[in-house]
């Protein structure tokens, strides 16, 4: 003998009974799995997502409700029909017309042990233990709202509930004068969708989305609210230009304020005051970018000044949107080269050293406080010079100490910095000289 059982929860549970013997009975099936990820309590379990069974009517059925169907085609020597749940009988039918039960005042979202048996009059059982489950209706929840373009947005969620029929979704905008949120759209979404895109209808205003799940036998649910939201595409900021010490390099910097650009734009002109026919395209960068290096300078003589200027950049579906430009410029100057050092050095150090011909030495000074520095020739033949640059290698100047006993005293360097001093020998001699740090 066979039993079947099909759940369709929240609407039909259908159970097919074999009638005396192995007589036949009349099932329909369905190829409504339940998902792997459940536990298995045996191998004829069925789950069908709030979906009805073809060819009946359910009426109200609610998450927390379940009819049982069932079928037998032979009356003979038939006794009752017994219902258990859980293992507790519930229902005892003695009336063979009878094929259906409700199960009300369940626990939404929950398994159950339900079992049909037939009766006969011999004292013969016959039926099966099911394990049935009860549909989820709960609220959306992770509502959010990410920009396409300045005007569209595409609102998503995660979906809760086994057996809605759709979702409400209400746009609220607020209002600048009462700091509320009014409603100024709703729509209705297909339950097998969990995005929506929706337009702005103003680009300067904070917005919000509400989601709800809707059923015609169930009571929405409640409504899940995403972040506030509003349109980020505005120009950049902070532009600024540097060079590079050692090269004619300059590099681009400046502050993303858009999340909603595709791409930025960057053109160039040599020149003081461009006329806009006069600009040149000279990069596309990808989103979020905040610097760009212009390795090709050739083209600006030294002394002459470069402006540059940046926008943002929307395309989507075609519709090309972009921020206002803002715009910076440098005047191009002659490389300079900033020496590696040979010697480290901190307040309150003497060192006495030899010059080779032709020779350098330089020194990295840490500055804990103001910097004080005596340099001192010790060699009459020399005439010692000293270049002094910041460590961002911007030059400071030089001095130098001819003959024999000469020094130089350098005091009131700015504290809590470094330094580069190069020591050399004006004509490439060699000797002795000292260098204290105080």
């Amino acid at each position: 003998m066979r039993v079947r059982f099909l759940l369709v929860a929240p609407a039909i549970a259908l159970i097919g009974l074999g009638c005396e013997g192995d007589g036949p009975f009349s099932v329909e099936e369905y190829a409504l799995k339940e998902p792997g990820s459940a536990a298995q309590l045996d191998s004829s379990r069925y789950v069908a997502n709030g979906v009805f069974a073809p060819g009946y009517s359910s009426g109200a059925i609610q998450s927390d409700e379940m009819i049982l169907h069932w079928s037998c085609e032979d009356p003979t020597d038939f006794l009752c029909y017994k219902i258990f749940l859980n293992g507790q009988q519930i229902s005892q039918l003695t009336d063979f017309a009878i094929n259906e039960l409700p199960l009300t005042a369940l626990q939404q979202n929950s398994w159950y042990d339900v079992r049909v048996e037939r009766v006969d009059r011999s004292g013969m059982h016959e039926g099966q233990l099911m394990a049935l489950k009860t549909a989820r209706w709960l609220s959306p929840e992770n509502v959010t709202m990410n920009g396409l373009s300045p005007s569209e947005v595409n609102v998503t969620w995660t979906d809760r509930s086994d057996n809605e029929q759709g979702f409400s979704l209400t746009l609220d905008r607020r209002n600048n004068v009462t700091g509320l949120f009014d409603t100024i759209s709703t729509f209705n979404v297909p339950a097998d969708q969990t995005s929506y895109q929706v337009s702005l209808p103003d680009t300067t205003f904070l917005y919000r989305v509400g989601v709800q799940a809707y059923s015609s036998f169930e009571q929405n649910t409640s409504t899940s609210i995403s972040p506030y939201y509003t349109p980020q595409f505005s120009p950049v900021s902070s532009l600024v230009a540097t060079q590079a010490l050692d090269s004619r390099i300059v590099t681009l910097s400046w502050v993303d304020n858009s999340t909603l650009e595709t791409s930025v734009e960057i053109d160039r002109f040599n020149g003081p005051a461009p006329q806009e026919s006069d600009w040149v395209p000279v990069a596309v960068l990808a989103t979020n970018s905040t610097s760009w290096t212009d390795a090709d300078t050739s083209s600006t003589t030294v002394g002459n000044i470069i402006q540059y200027r940046v926008r943002c950049v929307n395309t989507y579906q075609g519709i090309r949107t972009v921020t206002a430009w803002r715009t910076t410029n440098i005047i191009l100057v002659e490389p300079t080269s900033v020496p590696p050092w040979d010697y480290e050095a901190w307040d309150g150090q003497s060192f006495t050293r030899t010059l080779s011909t032709d020779d350098r030495h330089v020194y990295l000074f840490h500055a804990s406080d103001d910097l004080d520095i005596d340099l001192c020739n010790l060699t009459s033949s020399m005439d010692l010079v000293a270049r002094i640059w910041g460590i961002d290698g911007s030059f400071l100047g030089y001095f130098d100490t001819a003959g024999i006993d000469a020094c130089e005293y350098i005091a009131d360097l700015a504290g809590f910095s470094d330094y580069l001093i190069e020591v050399s020998d004006e004509n490439g001699q060699a000797g002795l000289y000292n260098i204290f740090i105080y």
